[in-house]
């Protein structure tokens, strides 16, 4: 509850979906935002900071065009979007080559989360799991020790 937290979306009703779920659940720290890019990451991203992105085929740009001293230290978790992008997978790997472990995770159509809210169906949480495109990758970014700096 101490952690800042900024979320962005280009669709105004996924943003104001947000809204609605940081007032139901009580959660103040929740920046919402339409738009971020490399600028706005060189001027507010922190250290130590978790990148979680899905941001359909805009992660190349994003995080491997322009090195952002900060993201030496933060973990990151990107969905991949190879499909949209060719290339992206390679690009960010080579980026981050030398400051993080790289891992790629894959999910299999078919092979949804494991946790199911009562509510849904299992055909509905394969759909959300997977989000009925076919296989995914997501590419895990750990930060290396000694590309962390010195506290």
């Amino acid at each position: 509850p101490a952690k800042n937290v900024v979320a962005f979306d280009v669709d105004w009703w996924a943003r104001k979906a947000v809204a609605e779920m940081c007032v139901a659940n009580g959660a103040p720290n929740v920046a919402i935002q339409a738009w971020c890019d490399p600028s706005w990451l060189v001027r507010n991203l922190k250290g130590n900071s978790l990148i979680i992105s899905d941001c359909e085929g805009y992660e190349g740009a994003l995080f491997c065009d322009q090195w952002v001293p900060a993201f030496a230290s933060c973990t990151f978790v990107i969905e991949l979007h190879e499909a949209f992008v060719p290339g992206v997978t390679e690009r960010c790997r080579g980026m981050f080559a030398d400051t993080h472990e790289v891992q790629i995770v894959d999910m299999r159509h078919g092979m949804p989360l494991r946790a199911r809210p009562a509510s849904f169906t299992a055909e509905e949480m394969l759909r959300v799991s997977t989000e009925a495109r076919g296989p995914q990758q997501w590419m895990v970014l750990t930060p290396l020790s000694g590309s962390l700096p010195a506290q």
